[in-house]
């Protein structure tokens, strides 16, 4: 990343940052209305800080919005538990870049569980979702411990939702 891009880069975080605090105001007298903001703005941050390499600052933005996440769900599931996997999701995807890779296996579990259960409901909304979840718990697992740490079944599971979601995939 050249300066000028870091630049921009550090100016969007700054910019996020302010916005959240706004939101965090907001939110004592309306957390209904702008706790998913928070959400989605510690979402935002967390890429941002993942992409200016600070990956410290980029899991503690999105541990708190998994935790926002999970809140809401407790009484909103429908609307907030896809939330909470992707916060899951996105917190293994840290974890791997920080070579925590148990930890990462089990984020990437917690939200594979959750988009499994959501497919359940939904199935038209979330089983690419559940197909892509497993296909890179299986790339971590491989990359952590080897091919053979695999089992047969979760390869036969795997082959099985990419076999009726190939809709979505291209298998060639």
């Amino acid at each position: 990343m050249d300066k000028t891009e870091q630049e921009q880069l550090n100016e969007t975080i700054e910019k996020k940052q302010k916005a959240l605090a706004g939101y965090r105001e907001l939110a004592k007298t309306n957390p209904a209305l702008y706790l998913p903001e928070i959400t989605a703005t510690l979402n935002n941050l967390s890429i941002l800080y993942e992409k200016a390499e600070c990956l410290k600052e980029a899991e503690t933005a999105c541990f708190e919005a998994l935790e926002i996440s999970q809140k809401l769900a407790q009484t909103e599931p429908d609307k907030y538990l896809s939330e909470a996997a992707l916060m899951f999701n996105n917190l293994g995807l840290l974890q791997r870049k920080s070579g925590r890779y148990q930890e990462a296996i089990t984020n990437y579990s917690k939200a594979l569980e959750i988009r499994e259960n959501l497919a359940q409901k939904y199935p038209d909304i979330y089983t690419s979702e559940v197909t892509m979840t497993r296909y890179y718990l299986l790339l971590l697992k491989m990359e952590a411990n080897g091919p053979d740490s695999l089992t047969e079944e979760e390869l036969l599971r795997f082959v099985e939702n990419l076999e009726s979601d190939k809709n979505n995939f291209d298998l060639d």
